[in-house]
């Protein structure tokens, strides 16, 4: 991910100006107000860290705030098709989108709830619920480092800061960004388990409440629930090595494991059947599951062109008007497609798509067709950074690709620790990649709802980051006397 994130076009110098050195040296200052014990001028404010550390944190999101206040337009894509239901949702083009992407019904039905409830349907109210969702999900991933491994809280307050200051995906408002805060509950409920283990009725609502979350971001995005897969994985690991090898689970135990297995498991089932009974009995827009477009397109997309979306089989399925002919019509063309690259095509096929993935720091902005429903065009310094013909779009673009950097960089120390917290996060990160080498993938945008994954290792191993980058730090100040 390094690499390519390191090859990326949007780290070309051309037409980047002074707009990103300021934001480059602001970052900086801040790195260095918040991590000032090697530079003896500022040693006295090493007790002000937090304060340096919240103020960031406060001061990104007023600037969120002033960003959506002038930057609020009308969205394209699969956002676009959502709000539109909100106003007419027995037109025939949109309840044809719905038959076919059911699974979009769910988040379609918060957001028409939301509209009724405060009587508001603009891109302006959706675009700050945005902001609320993606700063409750650093708030909640504060939370769980703090739990986990406190001393790197500031460290998880500074990266959250930094990419919530070039993030405006928070005027998306789809699946990407509002599942991320479940995601963060997803690890913060597990986190409780943990730490509650010894607490039954504690661990037993904690437990609840995590396979609630789960089954809740199932419905937002089925692929976001990843993480819970990595849990189960570690959690099969430990009860094997306390069965087998350890030999430390006793018959008091092994009860309440079972009582919890079956607690866990009627939750999920009841809640699983409530939430579906509610879409299957919802009058708000009419549907025909039958046209559903099933999971098999979205892999044999995933090996068309970039590895992404494919108009050519997104209108065979719209064309086709039963579920077997779609399913039928996906497997022969992911035969012929995997047939004509071959094994080693295919390899060299999965290599670009991982580049695509992971490459373009800007979590791949404008790269959607039909990104914005109109084409707007910039009226004001921040709608620059952000329209397709905005003067200033490099520097965003430019900015959003070092921060990225930075953000992978401190994931290269993950391998310095092999803890079980470190392997869940590991493993889902490492799922969540191998799910869109499959799946259609071939944009950053699919890496948003991993983000709190992503966050959470950088966060866990920013100890080790941190001290590789104040020696270097501490070289700059020795070689060139920073200090005097």
């Amino acid at each position: 991910m390094l690499y390519f994130s390191g090859s990326s076009t949007n780290l070309s110098l051309e037409s980047v100006t002074w707009y990103a050195l300021l934001v480059i040296v602001f970052v900086v200052l801040m790195y260095v107000l918040i991590n000032t014990s090697f530079i003896d001028r500022f040693e006295r404010l090493k007790h002000k860290q937090w304060i340096f550390a919240v103020a960031f944190f406060v001061s990104v999101v007023i600037f969120q705030i002033v960003f959506i206040s002038y930057v609020h337009p009308a969205i394209g894509f699969d956002a676009g098709a959502i709000h539109s239901a909100l106003f007419n949702p027995t037109d025939v083009n949109t309840r044809g989108y719905y038959s076919q992407y059911i699974n979009n019904l769910s988040l379609l039905l918060i957001q028409h709830w939301l509209a009724d409830t405060f009587h508001n349907t603009s891109w302006l109210f959706f675009d700050y619920i945005g902001l609320i969702l993606v700063d409750l999900s650093a708030l909640i991933n504060i939370l769980t480092i703090w739990l986990i491994k406190r001393k790197n809280t500031i460290n998880l307050i500074f990266l959250e800061s930094t990419l919530l200051m070039v993030f405006p995906w928070i005027i998306i408002s789809y699946s990407d960004i509002w599942v991320i805060p479940l995601v963060s509950l997803i690890i913060l409920f597990y986190t409780l388990v943990v730490k509650f283990r010894s607490k039954l009725w504690l661990r037993l609502i904690m437990d609840v409440a995590l396979i609630l979350t789960v089954i809740l971001t199932y419905y937002i995005k089925p692929s976001s629930i990843i993480p819970i897969i990595a849990i189960g994985l570690i959690e099969m690991k430990r009860i094997y090595i306390a069965l087998f090898i350890d030999h430390t689970i006793k018959l008091k135990q092994s009860l309440i494991f079972i009582l919890v297995v079956c607690l866990i498991g009627g939750a999920g089932y009841g809640s699983f059947k409530a939430i579906q009974q509610t879409i299957n009995k919802q009058s708000y827009i009419p549907v025909n599951p039958g046209l559903s477009v099933p999971a098999i397109h979205f892999i044999s997309m995933g090996t068309s062109g970039d590895g992404g979306y494919n108009e050519k089989d997104a209108l065979a399925m719209a064309l086709l008007p039963d579920r077997q002919d779609k399913v039928d019509y996906s497997v022969r063309i992911l035969k012929q497609r995997l047939h004509k690259m071959g094994p080693i095509g295919y390899g060299k096929f999965l290599i670009m798509k991982q580049s695509n993935n992971t490459t373009d720091g800007s979590f791949a902005w404008l790269k959607e067709g039909h990104f914005f429903a109109k084409n707007p065009k910039p009226t004001n310094l921040l709608q620059s950074f952000v329209y397709k013909d905005g003067k200033n779009l490099k520097n965003y673009q430019f900015l959003a690709q070092l921060i990225w950097l930075l953000l992978l960089f401190t994931l290269i120390f993950a391998r310095s620790h092999n803890d079980e917290w470190v392997q869940i996060l590991r493993i889902a990160i490492l799922g969540g990649l191998f799910y869109l080498l499959i799946f259609e993938g071939g944009r950053t945008r699919y890496l948003i709802q991993f983000l709190p994954l992503i966050f959470l290792l950088a966060a866990y191993n920013s100890d080790l980051s941190w001290n590789f980058l104040n020696r270097g730090f501490r070289w700059a100040k020795e070689t060139f006397s920073i200090d005097d």
